[in-house]
């Protein structure tokens, strides 16, 4: 596991104030499969997952990350892609290479303009209709879009859909949207930004992004209805 993605988790996870959980204990669901926490789980693993960070240990000068707590593991599922995606970019920079597009799943990153020296131009996905529509097609240069979305990624019990983003508070599914989309220049910021914003409230999340330059987000709630925050329209195609 890359010590420079772990650092950047670290690095999320306290500029989101936790709005990435990244700390995932074995707590008796048998390994493989799924399962539902009980309340003395949940008090288990929340009091360990508040305490953790200090179990991350980064060696620079041997490149390494070493982890204390034998219980304790890292997942780095909530930027691992993104974080991947910035360093294929930045590797084509440093080979002269100006003129690419990156779709990594969920994950388009901009790498320069197109030959024409125009933006490229990325399709945003209806996540009420991945099939046929599109919410809006975006207008991107050196920039990245990254999208944490309900409604590919879940399994369904007892006629509840639990999808694959947990929120830190509950450990369980974050409720409310359908996806979160966000455009920034690095891809591993978004991938973090995308996961973390799902987990909070649109006013807790403009409040975020004021925070932030050159960032904007657009939110999809569970009725379909879109909210976007200021400068998401300056990426949007007439």
């Amino acid at each position: 596991m890359s010590k420079g993605v772990i650092k950047s988790l670290i690095v999320a996870v306290a500029l989101t104030i936790g709005g990435c959980l990244i700390f995932m204990m074995a707590i008796g669901l048998g390994g493989a499969g799924f399962g539902i926490l009980s309340s003395s789980d949940y008090e288990t693993v929340t009091h360990k997952a508040e305490n953790d960070f200090d179990s991350i240990v980064i060696d620079e000068a041997a490149s390494t990350v070493w982890i204390r707590d034998p219980e304790t593991s890292v997942d780095v599922g909530a930027i691992a892609k993104g974080y991947a995606t910035e360093q294929v970019a930045k590797w084509l920079e440093k080979q002269d290479i100006y003129c690419a597009l990156l779709n990594v799943g969920g994950n388009v990153r901009a790498a320069g303009k197109k030959p024409d020296g125009t933006p490229w131009t990325v399709g945003l996905e209806n996540p009420q209709d991945v099939e046929t529509d599109y919410l809006a097609y975006l207008s991107l240069a050196n920039e990245a879009l990254v999208t944490s979305g309900s409604y590919q990624r879940y399994y369904i019990v007892d006629g509840k859909s639990y999808h694959h983003i947990i929120h830190p508070d509950t450990l369980m599914p974050a409720e409310g949207y359908l996806a979160v989309s966000v455009v920034c220049h690095d891809s591993g910021l978004g991938d973090a930004l995308s996961t973390a914003l799902f987990c909070m409230s649109i006013e807790e999340g403009k409040a975020l992004v004021a925070t932030l330059d050159g960032v904007a987000v657009s939110w999809v709630t569970s009725d379909g209805k879109q909210t976007v925050s200021d400068g998401w329209n300056n990426y949007v195609k007439d």
